[in-house]
């Protein structure tokens, strides 16, 4: 749910469609709650739609970008987050954790 925010405001920037993948793996607390990133509804992306950025706040153990990029099967797939690990990062110098401001909803 994190990268919810920034991956409007890229797409809006960008001028390109929004699609949403419902994969969680931590807890609002940041701390693990599956073994696994988890797809959590089917995606229904237009098989047409062949290069995608994958944008999310965070990229801690590269689980999430993992299942993304294998739902999204044969895709050419770039990752972006604002901290952390990813193809593009926005802040590469900020290590810590932060305190976004948007929240974190749960959805399922």
């Amino acid at each position: 749910m994190g990268g919810m925010v920034p991956a409007a405001l890229v797409a809006q920037r960008l001028g390109k469609p929004l699609h949403y993948l419902q994969i969680n793996y931590r807890a609002p607390d940041n701390s693990p709650q599956r073994p696994q990133a988890e797809l959590l509804k089917s995606v229904s992306i237009p098989q047409e739609l062949r290069r995608i950025l994958i944008v999310d706040d965070v990229g801690v153990s590269g689980s999430t970008f993992a299942a993304a990029r294998e739902a999204l099967g044969g895709r050419e797939v770039i990752t972006f987050a604002i901290k952390g690990r990813a193809d593009l990062v926005l802040l590469p110098e900020v290590r810590g954790c932060v305190s976004w401001p948007w929240p974190r909803v749960e959805r399922v």
